[in-house]
């Protein structure tokens, strides 16, 4: 098999795999109550600035930002703070791309609650006060 191939072939399974993932974790956060409370936001300094690094060819980029209420939806607090490109799915929004950097065949925006890989996508993340999430540049390895 050819590398364009493979390639094609690994985004389509890892595509498939956080669909049905975000699909059968937003059928678990349907049953949660909602709630009416306004969100305070408080950006870490890195939402203005991220932390980025060079290793070898690959770029790294990093947004870290603090939800100060509970029930504060993870979108609304990023697009708060940052500029986001989404492109919506069958499963679900997906981050394309952060204040210009955009994903492409070998790096992908992640979302993180709390240092964890989130399990959730983050249109259906809820943060309670103090949660931080962020976003990472990184790159896809084989």
């Amino acid at each position: 098999m050819q590398k364009p191939q493979r390639i094609i072939l690994l985004m389509v399974f890892v595509l498939s795999a956080v669909g049905a993932f975000w699909w059968r974790m937003s059928l678990e956060s349907a049953a949660m109550p909602a709630t009416e409370s306004v969100a305070t936001i408080t950006p870490t300094p890195s939402a203005t600035q991220p932390e980025t690094a060079n290793q070898g060819t690959s770029k790294i980029a990093s947004h870290t930002l603090t939800a100060t209420a509970a029930a504060t939806k993870a979108l609304d607090l990023a697009q708060s703070q940052l500029e986001l490109q989404l492109k919506e799915y069958d499963f679900g929004l997906m981050v394309e791309g952060v204040n210009g950097l955009l994903a492409d065949t070998n790096n992908y925006w992640a979302v993180y609650l709390n240092g964890e890989y989130a399990k959730v996508g983050i249109a259906e993340l809820v943060l309670q006060a103090g949660d931080r999430l962020e976003l990472r540049y990184e790159t896809i390895s084989l």
